[in-house]
């Protein structure tokens, strides 16, 4: 009875509304009438307004989260910073509750909403270091350290946060990668951890030479006896479990051996430093190249359920280096292993390639090619494995008589290229590498104009990887016909290379290759420099002075050293004749040529070995024979320093034939 006389109460506030002179006025508005005189309505609509703004303002991805000049640009919602600052909280909280795990994914997903966040990046890495075992994040750590050192321009904060992370999820080769980019001198914690992970990594003996000095020894000797200096810092404690296994396999003192395997394999049975203890044991025995310690190990870490990927290849690449590579095979044959993160499968699409197994390792890598374009290694090993069963690259050990040729390995070059430009973060690493690949299916389909177009835009594009710009550069130096493309690579590495011998050997044959004399000199002088007994870098030397014409008392110091060495070499008396010859002694610029036979030379050897004749021959005056020997000479051949000389001289030499009484 109530809720009718309340009903009634409404009817009649409502008909009084409508019955008001207002409500006659907007008789023919129905809508604004509403708005107007019930409150209720017109609060249901500006409610709705107001969702509608909201979800206008919320929804749109038009905020770029990433930097300025990133590739891609990542453009988000304010929905979606709201779900990151909330996740980023809910991620502090489980790390304060001790539950580095469900971190992980909070910081993970927080990532996810917000691709541009750097906070959110360090602390996944964070959390996933202080899991139990980081192993299992391991593409997620490789992903969002390659990320995070895109987006923040490799920013030396972050190198012992990504380094620590990377040697937690055993990365130790990439830990020490990210390691060489830290400032100089180095602070204490990261020359720990790159101790550590040079150990970790396999590389005992650079961890005997960055361990040599007392201070060093000390630490290492310490292990036995002290406590680490903070127990409760992660690093330290993983620095006494590698100094421990340093002493169990290379201490001299017998007892000593055998008290730091004792403590070691004590850690084994602890479930934070398990997993990091039976790692550093195999290390010891695979550094020993004890195959029987390591099956024995092996088998027993299978019994326990430790084992992983790292552990079978790297026993397979003992054995192949023992001798036993059938048997190496045979085990990667029946392991059937299955990769458990893109690094497992790169580590042993790697062994496979060791071994000759190229159709498994490329089945393996293509598998992988469209969704780790952040994990660059696995791409480069892809493109490798390609020109390997291309028969670009010889490879002695492969197989082919078993190969099952599915697909035509140079086709599948090209889709790796076009495989790489679809993915940013590939390309941002690769993109000079992928045009390269294409060039080179071009050249060996016989393309050489496509192939050229393609070099051409690998040297455009450019290589962030130094080494891999090199190593580029190298092959087209060796295709013959293609050092115009290698050129503009290697100039492009000169600051970053400038004092690597190798890459100043491939400078020096670049320039030859292009008969080019502009940068001849600098790279031969700096190689020589770096390697003064060397006696390519002594020859490189000599001979580019010889072709400049520049000090000419070094120039036959040099000469005379490789002839006391190599005194059979006919090139070397042809630059001997000529260094003479820039010394004005003629009769032994003559005298270097009769331990010469031109017929045996190429044509390039064949120029300077009648340019030298020419000069010789003049500077004693026999006008005919040098006559003869300007004649022969293919200038073709000559750099253009040498044909700048020639201009210079042919008008002096003409002069003493028409004063000879002989005409050219």
């Amino acid at each position: 009875m109530a809720l009718f006389k309340k009903n009634r109460k409404e009817q009649d506030s409502l008909a009084k509304d409508d019955s008001s002179p207002l409500a006659d006025k907007l008789i023919d508005w129905p809508l604004l009438r509403l708005l107007v005189l019930h409150r209720g309505f017109r609060w249901t609509v500006i409610l709705f307004l107001l969702a509608v703004i909201a979800l206008a303002l919320l929804l749109p991805k038009v905020w770029i989260a990433t930097p300025e000049g990133f590739r891609p640009q990542v453009k988000i919602s304010l929905l979606d910073r709201i779900q990151s600052w909330n996740l980023k909280r809910q991620a502090l909280a489980h790390l304060r509750n001790n539950q580095p795990e469900a971190a992980v994914r909070a910081w993970r997903a927080a990532w996810a909403n917000d691709p541009g966040s750097a906070d959110a990046l360090r602390g996944m890495l964070d959390a996933i270091a202080k899991t139990e075992h980081p192993q299992e994040h391991v593409n997620m750590a490789l992903q969002g350290a390659s990320w995070l050192l895109r987006m923040e321009n490799t920013n030396r904060v972050d190198i012992p946060l990504i380094a620590w992370t990377w040697i937690r999820s055993g990365l130790s080769e990439r830990a020490l990668v990210v390691l060489d980019l830290a400032s100089k001198p180095a602070p204490e914690r990261i020359e720990l951890m790159r101790r550590i992970a040079l150990f970790e990594a396999g590389l005992v003996r650079d961890f005997a030479l960055a361990t040599q000095t007392p201070e060093w020894q000390q630490r290492i000797n310490d292990a036995l006896d002290v406590a680490p200096k903070d127990p409760d810092d992660p690093v330290e404690r993983e620095f006494r479990l590698v100094a421990l296994a340093w002493l169990a396999g290379w201490d001299p003192d017998p007892d000593r051996r055998a008290q730091a395997l004792a403590a070691l394999r004590k850690a084994q049975q602890d479930l934070a430093t398990e997993s990091v203890a039976y790692d550093l044991e195999y290390i010891v025995h695979l550094a020993h190249r004890d195959t029987t310690a390591c099956r024995t190990l092996l088998a027993k870490l299978q019994e326990v359920g430790k084992d992983t990927v790292r552990h079978h290849t790297s026993y397979w690449r003992l054995l192949a280096t023992e001798g036993r590579r059938p048997e190496a095979i045979d085990l990667a044959k029946r392991s059937n292993l299955v990769p458990a993160s893109a690094w497992d499968a790169y580590q042993l699409a790697r062994t496979y390639t060791l071994l000759g197994m190229l159709d498994q390792a490329n089945e393996l890598l293509r598998g992988y090619s469209r969704n780790i374009g952040w994990l660059a290694e696995s791409l480069v090993l892809r493109g490798d494995v390609l020109m390997r069963q291309a028969g670009i690259i010889p490879d002695p050990n492969w197989d082919t008589q078993t190969a099952v040729a599915t697909r035509d390995p140079l086709e599948e070059l090209t889709s790796l290229a076009l495989t790489i430009r679809i993915q940013p973060a590939a390309m941002d690493v690769l993109g000079g590498y992928s045009y390269y690949l294409e060039g080179i299916a071009e050249w060996y389909r016989g393309n050489q104009e496509a192939a050229g177009q393609a070099f051409a835009q690998a040297a455009k594009v450019g290589f962030r990887d130094a080494a891999l710009g090199l190593q580029v550069a190298k092959h087209l130096l060796g295709l013959g016909g293609a050092a115009k493309w290698a050129e503009p690579i290697l100039l492009s590495l000169q600051d970053k290379l400038g004092d690597d011998p190798d890459y100043l050997l491939q400078l020096i044959k670049c320039a030859s290759q292009l008969r080019e004399d502009r940068y001849l000199l600098a790279p031969a002088k700096r190689m020589y420099e770096l390697k003064p007994d060397d006696p390519v870098a002594i020859n490189n030397y000599a001979a580019a002075l010889m072709i400049v014409r520049e000090r000419p008392e070094e120039a036959i110091a040099l000469s005379l050293q490789l002839l006391s060495r190599y005194p059979n070499v006919p090139e070397l008396w042809i630059n001997h004749s000529i260094a003479c010859s820039m010394n004005n002694r003629g009769e032994d610029a003559v005298m270097a040529l009769t331990h010469v036979d031109p017929a045996r030379l190429e044509p390039p050897e064949q120029a300077q070995y009648y340019i030298a004749k020419f000069e010789a021959n003049w500077l004693v005056g026999r006008l005919e024979v040098a006559w003869d020997s300007l004649k022969k000479v293919d200038r073709s051949y000559l750099y253009p320093a040498q044909l700048s000389w020639l201009a210079r001289m042919e008008p002096k030499f003409e002069a003493d034939l028409e004063a000879a009484g002989l005409k050219k």
